[in-house]
């Protein structure tokens, strides 16, 4: 017997870097972003949400200050993303760069379970 799982694909434009509040975190302002396009998939109950490579990038950023952003970021918006799956009992699919050494970044892609 077949069993059918609910995929939702989201196609989210980066954030503009020069639109943040003066007096809020970048971090916490990508977060806040895919917060905002992650409502509009988890009102269907996903199995599993597929995110867009690099999502957690804000955009126009030069490369030392994505450098920066990066090393700012750390796990911060995978922890975000481990709660949302926990919570809404889906996995997700999370492209984005990591450190593989002090100054060179790999692409990668984690898959975070329903127990985050």
């Amino acid at each position: 017997m077949a069993r059918y799982v609910k995929v939702r694909a989201l196609s989210v434009t980066a954030c503009e870097a020069k639109a943040k509040p003066q007096n809020m975190d970048m971090v916490d302002y990508v977060i806040q972003h895919l917060e905002r396009n992650l409502q509009r998939v988890l009102c269907d109950q996903p199995d599993i949400i597929v995110l867009p490579e690099v999502c957690d990038r804000p955009a126009a950023l030069g490369k030392a200050e994505r450098l920066a952003y990066y090393r700012e970021r750390g796990d911060k918006v995978q922890q975000y993303l481990q709660r949302v799956a926990r919570e809404n009992r889906c996995y997700i699919a999370y492209p984005s760069h990591s450190f593989y050494s002090e100054d060179a970044m790999v692409n990668c892609c984690r898959m975070i379970d329903r127990q985050g």
